[in-house]
């Protein structure tokens, strides 16, 4: 990954990870993420969801939405201590 240049030129998934990364200076104890991988190539997806496990063990609660069927059904963990919230099939809001 290139560090310099301007934040225009970067792709989206370099963008997605400078987001993640900046959210993580303060090493906040609750993380909001809006569909963290969408428009990441699979590798770097793969690796998001190694980030997202990463600080769920070390105790950190992450809120997040995605619009891929798989990862909204499937635990961040693999372990039944994560949950679902709420679905929103058709735009309309679920629990």
């Amino acid at each position: 990954m290139r560090a310099t240049g301007p934040l225009h030129s970067f792709s989206g998934g370099m963008r997605r990870r400078l987001d993640l990364a900046a959210s993580l200076i303060t090493k906040p104890a609750l993380i909001f993420l809006d569909e963290p991988t969408t428009g990441l190539d699979p590798r770097t997806r793969v690796q998001m969801w190694q980030t997202i496990r990463g600080l769920v063990a070390d105790g950190c609660t992450i809120l997040l939405t995605t619009q891929y069927l798989d990862e909204a059904t499937s635990s961040p963990t693999g372990s039944p201590s994560s949950t679902a919230v709420a679905r929103s099939p058709k735009g309309r809001l679920r629990s």
